[in-house]
């Protein structure tokens, strides 16, 4: 099942004008804060949250959840990865899945 490609130039996004809250120097202060500005500006749409590492050992890996809906994939990489590129994969196969899935905001 493969996923169309998009070709960036062909993609419209609709104008986002986040106004970011001041910085503090409480950090949950800060993510709650971001929270707030996020589910004001972002209500209908569903969350999917992304991360890619490296440990010392050499391991490489990727993920990405949505919790709401109970949404967990975790993908080994080879050890010639970077924890940057393990963090761009995450991001590609959490499009690629939203798309094969057709997933639409709440």
């Amino acid at each position: 099942n493969l996923v169309p490609y998009i070709y960036p130039y062909r993609v419209t996004l609709d104008k986002i004008n986040l106004i970011t809250p001041p910085y503090t120097d409480n950090p949950l202060e800060n993510k709650n804060t971001f929270h707030i500005s996020l589910t004001d500006h972002f209500d209908n749409h569903m969350p999917f949250y992304t991360d890619g590492s490296k440990q010392i050992d050499g391991s490489v890996g990727m993920s990405f959840v949505n919790p709401q809906n109970e949404i967990f994939r975790y993908f080994k990489l080879t050890q010639y990865h970077s924890s940057y590129s393990a963090e761009l994969l995450a991001i590609l196969k959490t499009i690629e899945f939203i798309l094969s899935k057709q997933i639409q905001s709440n």
